[in-house]
C-alpha cells in the first residue's frame, strides 16, 4: 500500500480585520491626554509590533465588525477592549481631534461593561475551582392558550458559578446612580424590588436544575451608601454588595475577590 500525507497550514497575515480594529484602538489612546506615561509607552510597541497592519480611521474600523477568530481566546478581550475605546472617541469633525463620551452618563452602558467585568474578574480569579459563565435557565411553564410560551422573557444570569464542591452562585451586577430606593412610607432605603425578585426567579430556576439550594448575590457598582448585607431569604442565601470602582485597584480587587470567593 502506498502511503500518502496530507497537511495544511495557516496562511499567517497579519493584515487582518481583528488586528485592524485593534491598532485602531491603539492609536487612539496613544492621542489622549489622560492616559499614563508608562501606558502610552507599552501601547507604542504594541503599535510597533503591528507595523504590517493597515491603518484605519475610526469610523472605518467600526464599519469592520470583526470577530474573534477561533483556538485564539485572547482576542475576544482586546476586541472588547478595542471596541469600547473606539466608541467613546467620536471624531470632532470640526477641529482635529476628538471628544470622548464620558460612560457614567450611560447606564445601560456602564451597566454592561461592569457585568462584563464582573464575570471575567470570577473566571480569572476562580480557575481551577469553579467554571464561570453566563447561563441561560428555563421557566417552568405550560402555555394553556397555545404558543404563548414565546412570549416569556429569557432567563440570562449575569453571572453564573459552577462550583466544583457546592451549590452554584448566580450573581446579578447593577450599575445604579441609587441603587436603594427611598418608599413611599418613607421607613428607610430599600433594595430595590425589581432586582430582588429578578434574583430569586433565577435561584428558583436554577433550584431545579441542581438539584441543589444556589446561592444568589446582587452587585452594585457603588455610587453612595455602602452596602453588605446577608439573608436567607425562602430558604436560599442571598447577598446584597456594592463595590466601589473609585477606590485603587487593589482594594477593588481585594473586595471583589471577597464577594465572589464566599
Amino acid at each position: 500500500m502506498r502511503g500518502e500525507l496530507v497537511w495544511n497550514a495557516d496562511d499567517l497575515d497579519p493584515d487582518t480585520t481583528c488586528n485592524r480594529f485593534v491598532k485602531s484602538a491603539l492609536r487612539v489612546l496613544l492621542t489622549s491626554g489622560s492616559v499614563a506615561t508608562e501606558v502610552r509607552r507599552r501601547l507604542r510597541a504594541h503599535v510597533g509590533w503591528l507595523s504590517d497592519v493597515q491603518d484605519c480611521s475610526v469610523l472605518d474600523a467600526m464599519a469592520l465588525q470583526p470577530r474573534a477568530p477561533r483556538g485564539i481566546p485572547e482576542y475576544r478581550s482586546a476586541l472588547r477592549l478595542a471596541q469600547l475605546v473606539l466608541e467613546s472617541a467620536l471624531p470632532d469633525q470640526a477641529t482635529i481631534g476628538r471628544r470622548w463620551r464620558s460612560l457614567l452618563d450611560e447606564p445601560e452602558r456602564m451597566g454592561a461593561l461592569f457585568e462584563s467585568f464582573v464575570r471575567g474578574f470570577a473566571a480569572h480569579e476562580l480557575r481551577g475551582q469553579a467554571s464561570v459563565s453566563s447561563r441561560r435557565l428555563q421557566w417552568e411553564a405550560e402555555s394553556v392558550s397555545g404558543d404563548g410560551l414565546d412570549l416569556l422573557p429569557s432567563m440570562l444570569t449575569d453571572v453564573f458559578i459552577a462550583w466544583k464542591d457546592r451549590a452554584p452562585t448566580i450573581g446579578e451586577c447593577k450599575f445604579y446612580q441609587h441603587p436603594l430606593i427611598e418608599n413611599q412610607w418613607n421607613d428607610g432605603s430599600k433594595v430595590r424590588s425589581e432586582h430582588l425578585y429578578q434574583l430569586m426567579a433565577y435561584l428558583r430556576a436554577a433550584e431545579r436544575v441542581c438539584k441543589s439550594n444556589p446561592a444568589g448575590v446582587l452587585i452594585y457598582a457603588k455610587a453612595g451608601r455602602s452596602v453588605k448585607e446577608h439573608w436567607v431569604l425562602n430558604g436560599l442565601d442571598v447577598r446584597v454588595v456594592t463595590v466601589d470602582l473609585s477606590r485603587p485597584w487593589p482594594e477593588i480587587r481585594g473586595e471583589l475577590v471577597g464577594v465572589v470567593g464566599d
